[in-house]
């Protein structure tokens, strides 16, 4: 549990807050609780049971204190994700209800305040009294693909003035490792062409380098990550790629291996080595030559040639399927 941070800032908050007023009594009477408040007043059963009232206990929920930093219960990292939108909501002194606000980030919407609750028995009228802890106002906060993070702000509500509390990291979904589809371009790949001259009944041989276009079936692993919405990073879906010609028969005559980029989920760009399996002309038979037809004296081999191509992966679709669904028709 993280120790309460908020009793022991109470006389540094009391004076920023009590700097500009345009209420004094209202300024002075939340200054004075502030400067009261102990680390056991947020803490403590009447405390305790605000909280719950207030459901801090809901993942999408966070409560601060007038430091704007999370109360003794909260966790400091609640796992923001993208996406998401989380409620913030301020807590302090009875007394501050009508000078403290919350926000987020500096530029959301206009925030609710929760005035005292009316006086209704003992322990209503103990959680109104000034120094008691009760809920002082809310905001809600929705994160996207393009959120970093977000900043609790607490404000006075008679001014412009206010401080900046606790930065959360928003988390973006990823993924590390994916099969996918890539369409390769391989540069010098040597085949042995024989052809026929016109009136003869001879061919001749010849090495022949030729671009050769091929599908291959690959794994892609991304060390950084790819993020599953599309947002540019930088270093978020680079990786390095492994895979095998598509025409599985035979196997063992086809490979690939490179780096892949991809600049929105699913669709990159690769470029790498292909281990190919091609063609040459045996030593006793140069370039030129003529021969028997169907006599063509030509051996196999693995050879390394570069390649450049375009990968297709599984997350493909989904992107397709998110961009699809922001694309509507106009009623």
């Amino acid at each position: 549990m993280r120790p309460p941070r908020h009793a022991a800032l109470g006389a540094a908050l009391a004076a920023h807050f009590a700097a500009v007023s345009s209420s004094a009594q209202t300024a002075e009477a939340c200054r004075d609780s502030l400067r009261g408040a102990k680390a056991s007043t947020y803490s403590d059963g009447p405390a305790g049971a605000e909280y719950d009232k207030a459901d801090c206990a809901d993942r999408d929920t966070y409560c601060v204190g007038p430091d704007g930093f999370p109360l003794p219960m909260e966790e400091t990292d609640p796992a923001l994700v993208a996406g998401s939108k989380l409620k913030v909501k301020l807590f302090g002194p009875a007394s501050c209800a009508e000078l403290l606000g919350v926000a987020v980030d500096r530029q959301q919407s206009r925030v609710r305040l929760f005035r005292s609750p009316d006086p209704g028995g003992d322990g209503q009228k103990k959680a109104s009294s000034e120094g008691a802890i009760q809920l002082l106002a809310t905001t809600v906060v929705a994160t996207d693909a393009q959120t970093d993070s977000v900043t609790v702000r607490v404000y006075r509500t008679d001014v412009t003035h206010g401080i900046d509390g606790i930065t959360l990291e928003v988390r973006h979904e990823r993924y590390f490792l994916d099969v996918g589809l890539l369409v390769a371009f391989a540069y010098g790949y040597q085949q042995v062409s024989p052809a026929r001259l016109p009136g003869l009944r001879d061919e001749f041989i010849r090495e022949t380098d030729t671009i050769r276009p091929a599908a291959a079936i690959t794994v892609n692993y991304f060390p950084f990550g790819q993020l599953s919405e599309p947002r540019f990073t930088g270093v978020h879906g680079l990786g390095v790629q492994a895979g095998i010609g598509g025409d599985l028969d035979p196997i063992d005559d086809e490979f690939y291996m490179g780096l892949i980029y991809e600049p929105v989920p699913g669709a990159g760009v690769s470029a790498g080595v292909a281990l190919l399996q091609m063609q040459k002309l045996q030593p006793d038979y140069p370039s030129g030559v003529l021969i028997d037809p169907g006599d063509v004296p030509r051996d196999t081999f693995l050879g390394a040639r570069p390649y450049v191509g375009v990968s297709l992966n599984t997350e493909v679709f989904e992107t397709v399927m998110k961009a699809g669904a922001k694309a509507r028709v106009p009623d």
